[in-house]
């Protein structure tokens, strides 16, 4: 058999399931495959995903069997192939632009050129006129061109205020000319750029008639179509090895006065006229809609990695067996120690919240196109900041929990064929990627802090979430006996009083430091740690509703699942009090008491759950193509997978090692002669 045979063999689902796994979803009131209709979004969006995993299940060149043993190069290779496979598939099944994009949650392994879908095709989509639209967007939906991104540079990210590539109007011969005049400017990171597309979207400051006018897009050919040369002026390449990722290619691009005709700025929301004059079509502020879209993306990355991690621990501890409870009982599955359950559970819950979080923040934002289609802004600033918050907040939980779940699987957790290293490092990126979580925090908290200083400048749209801010505060938490901590109303009570709390708090301090002299940018700084917190604690708040809400639906569900989640989301926020007491106590909102009682009723939770943990985690409905982990396969054979795993070892394709002749052979012979 060949290696690739027994690749195969390692991920395929067995006949044979082990005892306890059947043992446990027997006796669960849970009903899986209902739950990954909830949790997946909806049958008809659960079902389409289910079909493209259909389409590249038992493709080839979606068989990364040796994926835990590639190097750099046949990691881009596999990459490329994989994705010009991907386009043909797509094409030859007619898929949506959303059908195609589900690719994304499917298959983790990379894709070399996903910016092109993610960014560089909805930037046009979004920014261009109706010519450039009508001129572009067939060329690059059809793939006849490839595109990157390109807004980070060497020496900027997030803030665009502070990019320095400029592009300056010639009116003269009627083109912007691009450059990017210190090293700290070169574009640095853009997914695709280093060798890979021809054609990029850059960030840079519109500069006209010697005016600095702000960031604007410009859609830029850095490659021949035909050669892949690099065009004149244009110097891209890759920025080397990365910790994860490395079939992206991401880039560096060096642009020394590039010339691009005037009509390709992309100009739907603001236009450079042939005699230098700036006419605006709309609010300036939805040049930033590519990157909050890229943000929803990547929170509903992090549930879908979350849910991934949690369901390989959580397999591998039912399967499990160590140490005695009982010793009469023999060895015990390690789920059953209490402090495994306190590792995992609060993560199994945890998942669930981001999924309900991800589809609720994914249908904000596509209200607020269509309300931005019809000219309505009003929904931006909220899509804005709170996109920003779950982003920080998702990305942080969900790479700290990936990195829980491989604790807790021990010394096998380490492998990375058991799929949990490898989660790890791809969630980790989620926390890079568009921002990391102090300085997109931050925009969330000013958001805020703006809203509490003057509500009708913020101008919030009706049924806006930040209008709890605006209400009378709490000064006691209600609950008066044990039982009444696990009330939907009592919990989302507390999570909005601290809250609103903390927002007061963070724009109490900005104010005071003020008067105090100190400028608002010192002020700002000054009161940073604060700001992030408060930030925290509304995005936190948003989750807590949003379970709770998503329950308040499930009428038609079994009434095992509704119990089920209802378990979950007490959980998922009573866990958030017990490590957060003092947010909620330092005022004097919850008395120790009630802190107590939310002690006890967590530990009831963790008791209530361990029957259907199981179950829970099968709801995530992640095949084993999907999770390519020895740990985590649906039949709980742990221990023959990760044996098998062995036969795909390089080193073990030789009885006798080539080093064995080559060193260690001389070596001992050498020795025996001292």
């Amino acid at each position: 058999m060949s290696a690739r045979q027994l690749a195969g063999s390692s991920f395929k689902e067995s006949s044979s399931i082990n005892p306890d796994f059947v043992k446990e979803r027997t006796a669960s009131s849970c009903d899986a495959k209902e739950l990954a209709i909830i949790v997946g979004g909806g049958e008809h969006l659960h079902q389409r995903r289910k079909f493209v995993e259909s389409l590249i299940k038992d493709n080839p060149h979606f068989n990364d069997w040796d994926r835990y043993h590639q190097d750099h190069t046949q990691i881009f290779e596999a990459a490329i192939r994989r994705h010009c496979e991907w386009v043909k598939i797509k094409q030859q099944n007619n898929l949506s632009v959303e059908e195609g994009n589900l690719i994304y949650s499917v298959f983790l392994n990379d894709l070399s050129f996903g910016i092109h879908d993610a960014m560089f095709v909805p930037t046009i989509r979004r920014l261009a006129n109706d010519q450039q639209r009508s001129k572009w967007l067939p060329l690059a939906e059809n793939y006849e061109i490839l595109g990157s991104y390109a807004q980070t540079e060497l020496g900027h990210g997030t803030y665009l205020n502070g990019l320095e590539t400029t592009a300056t109007f010639d009116q003269e011969t009627q083109e912007f000319v691009l450059n990017t005049p210190t090293i700290s400017s070169m574009k640095w990171w853009p997914g695709s750029l280093g060798v890979v597309v021809n054609h990029a979207v850059v960030l840079a400051q519109l500069i006209v008639n010697g005016q600095r006018i702000g960031p604007q897009a410009f859609l830029v050919q850095i490659r021949d179509r035909e050669t892949h040369q690099p065009l004149p002026g244009c110097h891209p390449g890759d920025i080397g090895p990365k910790w994860g990722f490395n079939g992206a290619t991401n880039g560096y691009l060096r642009l020394d006065h590039v010339r691009i005709p005037r009509d390709q700025m992309l100009s739907k929301y603001l236009e450079v006229t042939s005699s230098g004059q700036l006419v605006s079509h709309g609010n300036p502020k939805v040049t930033y809609g590519t990157m909050i879209e890229m943000r929803c993306n990547l929170v509903a990355d992090s549930a879908n990695l979350l849910n991934k991690a949690v369901t390989i621990a959580i397999r591998y501890s039912v399967a499990r067996r160590q140490g005695t409870i009982d010793a009469s009982q023999g060895e015990v599955q390690i789920l059953d120690y209490q402090s495994q359950q306190d590792k995992l559970f609060p993560l199994l819950a945890t998942s669930y919240c981001f999924s309900f979080v991800a589809q609720s923040l994914m249908q904000m934002y596509k209200s607020s196109e269509s309300a931005i289609q019809q000219g309505d802004f009003s929904k931006l600033p909220e899509l804005h900041a709170l996109s920003c918050g779950l982003k920080a907040l998702l990305g942080d939980v969900m790479s700290k929990g990936c990195n829980t779940c491989r604790f807790s699987c021990g010394g096998h957790g380490y492998m990375l064929a058991s799929g949990l290293p490898w989660l790890y490092e791809r969630g980790s990126v989620i926390n890079t990627v568009e921002g990391e979580k102090s300085p997109i925090f931050l925009q969330t908290a000013r958001s805020l802090v703006k809203i509490l200083g003057n509500p009708q400048a913020a101008n919030l749209s009706e049924g806006a979430f930040t209008q709890y801010l605006l209400r009378p505060v709490t000064l006691k938490w209600q609950p008066r006996v044990r039982g009444q901590v696990r009330n939907p109303d009592n919990v989302t009570g507390a999570f909005r009083h601290r809250a609103q709390r903390l927002v007061m708090r963070a724009a109490d301090r900005v104010a005071t430091l003020m008067k105090e002299g100190h400028s608002q940018a010192r002020s700002w700084n000054e009161s940073q740690v604060f700001l992030v917190q408060c930030a925290q604690a509304h995005v936190e708040l948003y989750c807590v509703e949003v379970f709770f809400d998503k329950l308040s639906t499930l009428h038609d569900a079994s009434k095992g699942n509704r119990e089920a989640l209802h378990r979950l989301a007490l959980l998922f926020a009573l866990h958030m009090i017990r490590t957060n007491t003092g947010d909620f106590s330092e005022d004097g909102f919850a008395s120790r008491e009630q802190l107590s009682w939310v002690n006890d009723e967590y530990f009831s939770l963790l008791k209530e759950l361990r029957p259907d943990a199981l179950s829970l985690v099968d709801g995530f409905d992640n095949s084993d193509f999907t999770l390519h982990s020895v740990l985590g396969c649906f039949d709980g054979n742990v221990y023959q997978r990760l044996y098998e795993s062995t036969k795909l070892e390089p080193k073990n394709q030789k009885v006798v090692p080539d080093v064995f002749h080559k060193y260690l052979g001389p070596f001992m012979k050498g020795q025996s002669k001292l």
